[in-house]
């Protein structure tokens, strides 16, 4: 949403602004898989410690940077930051809810997310193109610092299983992961999930700015719009998932954004459709999310949620990463029609390993405390 600012000020390549996105989500994957294993001996609140502290810090340094090289640096140390926080943060749901609670409890930290996006990318494009892109972190930091205050001083601790720490028990932890049907799946599907998002989302408002004329505040307006979809659709979603199991959820949300945000290309016919097409599609992704947040917290044995959850978003964040880097060249080389195409392609491919592979997590709890 601030991309095109991004490249007015600092003129650098419209094509290399993926990267952008990219170089945060491989830092992120990267530190994932560091961070799950200590929150697992050390516990979730110490990491969520941490990475609000780094996080803090890198989005203070990109208040400084001068050069586009300079602002990729300071995205890889907020990519470190995040990957301390991702992991931890859904790892401690499932550490403080039960079963039956969990759908609830991961929506509302989706909608966390979601309200950020609502108050931020309004805020955020105003301040970038008002005072420099640079603002809007200054004012996240601010927030991010905030934040810090409010784990170190509200947030309890939770109980967790120490865990052993070394290089090679948590190598053949991962790989034990990866191998497993149930758990390689979920990682497969979370990141199949984020690389069609990564495609997709750098560069939609490019074209809204391009192709349908929509100026940067009414970019943010209609991102402002999705996070309320979001932050509506999250907790029901979840919710309904503890009810009706996981799998038609996830099933029914991809399906569901594939297809809306398939039809967005058609919205130069009638621009004002693009709002309703992307709210639509927020809302499905919304409760795939929360659906998916759900699973990935019940598959892993207690002792490594901390590293299984570190993993999967590791995966995740590696496939966002892939398909940010192509998101350039994709949207270069077809347009948005080309972006959407992939991004309902990979719904379709998550809704079949959904389908065909991935278990339903809350029937095989529920059947196991009967």
């Amino acid at each position: 949403h601030i991309l095109p600012r991004i490249a007015e000020q600092l003129d650098a390549p419209l094509d290399q602004l993926g990267a952008l996105v990219s170089v945060y989500a491989l830092s992120l994957a990267v530190f994932t898989l560091l961070s799950g294993p200590l929150s697992d001996r050390f516990g979730r609140r110490i990491m969520l410690i941490w990475g609000s502290t780094l996080l803090t810090l890198a989005l203070c340094l990109q208040l400084i940077v001068t050069d586009f090289a300079g602002l990729l640096a300071a995205r890889a140390l907020a990519g470190v930051g995040g990957g301390a926080l991702g992991g931890a943060s859904i790892a401690y749901a499932g550490d403080a809810f039960p079963s039956e609670r969990r759908g609830w409890a991961a929506g509302w930290i989706m909608s966390g997310f979601a309200a950020g996006q609502v108050l931020g990318i309004p805020l955020g494009v105003f301040l970038a193109g008002e005072v420099g892109f640079r603002a809007p972190f200054g004012v996240f930091a601010a927030v991010m610092a905030e934040a810090l205050l409010l784990v170190v001083f509200w947030l309890p601790r939770t109980q967790t299983q120490p865990a052993s720490l070394s290089v090679a028990g948590t190598l053949r932890d991962y790989a034990a992961l990866l191998k497993d049907r149930t758990t390689g799946a979920a990682c497969a599907v979370y990141s199949t999930i984020l690389f069609g998002m990564g495609v997709f989302v750098p560069y939609f408002p490019q074209f809204l700015e391009d192709r349908l004329g929509f100026s940067g505040m009414e970019v943010a307006w209609m991102f402002m719009l999705g996070g309320t979809a979001n932050i509506l659709t999250g907790p029901r979603a979840g919710r309904l998932s503890d009810r009706i199991g996981r799998r038609p959820v996830i099933v029914g949300g991809s399906l569901g954004a594939g297809l809306f945000i398939s039809l967005t290309p058609l919205t130069v016919y009638l621009p004002l459709s693009a709002y309703v097409l992307f709210v639509l599609g927020l809302a499905c992704i919304a409760s795939r999310a929360s659906a998916m947040q759900a699973t990935l917290s019940e598959i892993a044995p207690e002792d490594r949620r901390g590293r299984f959850m570190s993993l999967s978003l590791a995966c995740s964040q590696t496939g966002f990463s892939v398909g940010a880097a192509l998101s350039g060249p994709v949207y270069l080389a077809g347009g948005l029609e080309a972006s959407a195409l992939v991004l309902a392609v990979s719904a379709v491919c998550i809704a079949l390993l959904v389908i065909y592979i991935l278990p339903e997590t809350l029937r095989r709890e529920s059947e196991e405390s009967a």
